[in-house]
């Protein structure tokens, strides 16, 4: 085995090495968001099938977990257990979706430094489903620029598939369809964006199903509360917070973060300071080197912030982006 091979498995041993350490005590909270992927997998198992928003939870974590679940058992250990193997996979879509924009030294970097990484150990031993985030926008920029590059059909419909199933997963990976097309547009994929939003217009309508079927939680319930009407765009206290909320998005990352204990070290930034630095340094290498790709991997930051930046959030300590 080679070098090209033995190295992404070395990052990857190391991943699983921080993110099992004393997995069962740190944390060791069973609390009400394990409660409920907890649920939606008994439902899974006694064969319900569900397919439904639980809160503000889609169904795909769930299933994606389920045969962890049925081989090892629904307790504590085995829910935390499934999230960092979920972390791993998305510690390996960064690696090719890395290795695809740039080239494979880069992608080893980029890997690295998520395995290791604050936010990635953390949000990976919560036993939540939010770890799944990094693995699905890794896989849409990965198709997305697969696709860029060969053009080949069946490139774009494993990439409309891909972002399709942000659709079904949380409030923030609902604009992946967007990412997905804009990311497709700005490499001059004119005609696959076309192609592809028809792809789209199946899982749009499933989309809408679940919606419709669900209708007061996207309204008035636990999605819909975070969503503020025409009206109340238009008044100045919403325009003040959501302004209050872009600024707070834009310092979590370095500056002061998640203030609940769970997720962060109350109010520290939420990248350590080493990512923190190697962050900073890659803009800078892309600033000087390949402009085009800094913008749109700003723009498609911003787009994955929008939905945890609206000004319905009034809780400016709590994480406002994943």
């Amino acid at each position: 085995m080679n070098n090209k091979k033995i190295l992404p498995i070395i990052v990857l041993a190391i991943y699983f090495v921080i993110g099992l350490w004393k997995l069962n005590d740190l944390p060791g909270e069973w609390y009400g968001d394990i409660s409920n992927v907890h649920e939606y997998v008994l439902e899974i198992l006694n064969g319900l099938w569900p397919w439904y928003f639980f809160q503000s939870t889609g169904p795909i974590y769930h299933y994606l977990v389920t045969p962890v679940i049925l081989l090892l058992g629904s307790n504590y250990w085995q829910y935390k257990f499934s999230s960092v193997l979920v972390g791993g996979m998305g510690v390996v879509m960064t690696y090719l979706a890395v290795k695809e924009l740039a080239d494979r030294k880069t992608a080893l970097w980029a890997m690295f430094l998520a395995a290791v990484s604050f936010w990635t150990i953390v949000w990976a031993r919560t036993g939540n489903s939010q770890i799944i985030i990094l693995f699905l926008t890794a896989n849409v920029i990965f198709w997305a620029e697969k696709y860029a590059k060969t053009r080949k059909p069946a490139h774009l419909a494993v990439g409309a598939l891909s972002a399709s199933l942000g659709l079904f997963e949380y409030p923030q990976t609902f604009v992946l369809p967007l990412l997905w097309l804009w990311w497709l547009v700005s490499r001059k994929q004119i005609k696959g964006g076309l192609w592809g939003t028809l792809l789209l217009i199946l899982p749009l309508l499933l989309f809408a199903k679940v919606i419709l079927s669900n209708l007061d939680n996207f309204t008035t319930g636990y999605v819909g509360d975070k969503v503020p009407s025409i009206s109340q765009l238009l008044t100045q206290q919403t325009r003040q917070r959501f302004i209050e909320n872009i600024k707070k998005t834009a310092l979590m990352m370095h500056y002061k973060g998640e203030g609940i204990f769970r997720v962060n070290v109350p109010g520290d930034p939420h990248i350590d300071r080493i990512s923190g630095i190697f962050f900073l340094l890659g803009i800078l290498y892309l600033l000087k080197t390949n402009r085009p790709l800094l913008v749109r991997a700003t723009a498609a930051m911003f787009l994955l912030a929008l939905p945890s930046m609206s000004p319905q959030q009034q809780v400016f300590q709590r994480a406002l982006i994943i």
